[in-house]
C-alpha cells in the first residue's frame, strides 16, 4: 500500500481516502486532532513541517482536502519565549470555533498551559484560566467542551489554584 507520514484520512468503510492529499505529511507528531465548522482539521502536536513547508504548527489547521490552511496562524501566550520547546499535546474545539489548546513548554522547567486560540489562530487573551498551575509531573490529562463552550479538564494529580492566568 501507499505509505502516509503520520496522517492519513479513512473512509467510513475504513478503506484510505486517496483525495485527502498529505504529500510528505509531517515532520513531527500528531498528538491529537479535532474539527472546526466547514470540516477544517485541527492537528496538535510536536512542531516540525508539512509537506516539506513550514507551518504554524504545533497547532496548525488543514483544509478537507489536506492542504494546509494558510489563513490559520496559531500563536502562543506571550510569556513563552520563541526558543522554548512548545508541544501542543491536546486540543478541544469550542461551539464558537475557538480552539482550547493544553500544551507543554520548557523554558527553565516544564510548564503546563491551557490557552485558546481565536478561530483563525490568534492568542485569545481574553481567555482566563484562573491559573490553576500543574507541573510536569501533575498533569492535566483529558481535557472536553460541551454545547455551552464550558471546558472540563483533568489529571493525574491535584491541582493548585492561585489565578495566574494559564493553567
Amino acid at each position: 500500500g501507499a505509505s502516509a507520514n503520520r496522517i492519513i484520512r479513512l473512509n467510513a468503510d475504513g478503506i484510505r481516502d486517496d483525495s485527502f492529499l498529505t504529500g510528505t505529511g509531517f515532520s513531527g507528531v500528531i498528538t491529537d486532532i479535532a474539527l472546526q465548522s466547514e470540516n477544517k482539521i485541527v492537528l496538535a502536536g510536536g512542531g516540525g513541517k508539512y509537506k516539506g513547508d513550514t507551518c504554524s504548527y504545533p497547532v496548525a489547521r488543514l483544509h478537507i482536502n489536506g492542504d494546509i490552511d494558510t489563513t490559520f496562524k496559531a500563536t502562543k501566550p506571550s510569556d513563552i519565549s520563541a526558543s522554548s520547546l512548545y508541544r501542543a499535546d491536546m486540543i478541544v474545539v469550542q461551539p464558537s470555533g475557538k480552539v482550547v489548546v493544553k500544551g507543554e513548554f520548557y523554558t527553565s522547567g516544564f510548564r503546563v498551559y491551557l490557552f485558546r486560540l481565536d478561530i483563525n489562530g490568534k492568542y485569545d487573551d481574553s481567555f482566563q484560566t484562573m491559573g490553576i498551575s500543574a507541573s510536569w509531573v501533575e498533569r492535566l490529562e483529558t481535557l472536553v467542551t460541551n454545547t455551552k463552550g464550558e471546558i472540563i479538564v483533568g489529571g493525574n494529580r491535584l491541582f493548585s489554584y492561585d489565578r495566574r492566568t494559564h493553567i
